[in-house]
Formats: C-alpha cells, sequence, structure tokens
C-alpha cells in the first residue's frame, strides 16, 4: 500500500534564495533527478544530515576545507609531474646537483686571535 504526503512549496521570487532554488529545481534533469519530488528529498536529506553531522562534529566543516585544499595541491603537484615527464625525470636532476661543502668551523686558535683584536680595539677606545 502507497502512502503519499504532500505539501506545496511556494517561492518567493523577490528573494534571490527562492529563485536559485527555484532554478535549480527547473535544472534537476541535469543533475540527474527524475523529478521535482526527487530532487527535494535528496536536499533536503543532504542539508539536514550535514546540519546534524556539524552539530556532532564541529570541526567537520574545518576539515572538509583542509581536506579539499590538499588534494588540490596533491592535483597540481601530479600535473606538474606529468607535464615534465614524471618522477624519474625530477630524480635525475636531483642526482646531478652536488651538495654545498660544510663551512669550515674556524679553530680555538684562529677564535682567540679574533677576540685578542676586538679586545685591542676596544683598548683604544
Amino acid at each position: 500500500m502507497k502512502r503519499y504526503y504532500t505539501v506545496a512549496i511556494r517561492f518567493n521570487l523577490d528573494r534571490e534564495a527562492d529563485r536559485n532554488a527555484l532554478s535549480w529545481l527547473n535544472r534537476r534533469n541535469e543533475a540527474g533527478y527524475k523529478t521535482n519530488s526527487e530532487a527535494v528529498i535528496a536536499a533536503l536529506n543532504g542539508h539536514f544530515s550535514r546540519q546534524e553531522r556539524l552539530k556532532n562534529d564541529p570541526y567537520l566543516e574545518t576539515r572538509a576545507k583542509e581536506d579539499a585544499f590538499l588534494e588540490r595541491v596533491l592535483d597540481t603537484i601530479r600535473e606538474g609531474l606529468r607535464e615534465s615527464g614524471g618522477i624519474g625525470v625530477l630524480l635525475g636532476a636531483l642526482r646531478g646537483i652536488q651538495p654545498a661543502p660544510p663551512e669550515r668551523q674556524p679553530d680555538d686558535a684562529a677564535k682567540r686571535e679574533s677576540m685578542e683584536t676586538a679586545m685591542d680595539f676596544l683598548d683604544c677606545l
């Protein structure tokens, strides 16, 4: 036995939010919904489900934004690797780079001499 419950929805075309919702419903076929009822049910369930998850986990939205940002960074890196010929080319380039020699630390005698020179200078003042 099928049970139906009918609700009328009014759109105030003077409000932008209502116009956007009506426009979205008019393009429901593009979104993959066959009927207005299907589209409205999916939208309501999605909206209230997300609200419930946000209430239970206030950091959910922040993590979602961070995940989206990280995914864009990874996509950019992947695209760069594809354009440059892959990780093999990058590793080959890195092998050709020689590390800079470590700086030579002054020995104790040089430190003492430098300190004596500084003290002599101060004595002149």
